[in-house]
């Protein structure tokens, strides 16, 4: 087995661009998740713990009405493109990716900047609800 070897000087003189500002990407990611997050506070907060305020209901209502104004399903764009698009920014804002072309490989490199980190977790999450909540709801067990 071979193994290769390292050499931290070279690895030391690369330059590390990434496409984003961290810092702007993670102030452009809280305004992205904040509306699906509000909207799953509100629902959370209504069907589990019975806490019927009324601007839960009017979150829950605006969310119906922008689908029925709209011929597309301009909620989807809403609660889950959002927060899609916030794991991108931020994922651009942190990787960095290199070709080494002599060796063949793809060399990958994830800063470590937390508050990205989260927001891309934040936003796989809430991806994750809706895509679970779609799939429980629309599948019928066939007997």
């Amino acid at each position: 087995m071979k193994v290769s070897d390292v050499k931290a000087e070279e690895h030391k003189r690369q330059l590390k661009l990434t496409l984003f500002d961290a810092k702007k990407s993670a102030a452009l990611a809280v305004w992205l998740v904040a509306v699906p997050c509000f909207f799953l506070l509100a629902v959370f907060m209504k069907y589990f713990f019975r806490l019927d305020l009324h601007i839960f209901t009017i979150v829950e209502e605006f969310a119906a009405s922008i689908d029925r104004t709209f011929h597309f399903p301009a909620s989807v764009i809403l609660l889950v493109g959002f927060p899609l698009a916030a794991v991108a920014i931020n994922m651009l804002s942190i990787l960095h990716v290199a070709i080494d072309r002599d060796r063949r490989e793809l060399l990958t490199t994830i800063k470590l900047k937390w508050i990205n980190i989260a927001f891309v977790l934040l936003g796989v999450g809430i991806v994750g609800i809706f895509l679970v909540y779609a799939i429980v709801e629309n599948v019928r067990p066939s007997l």
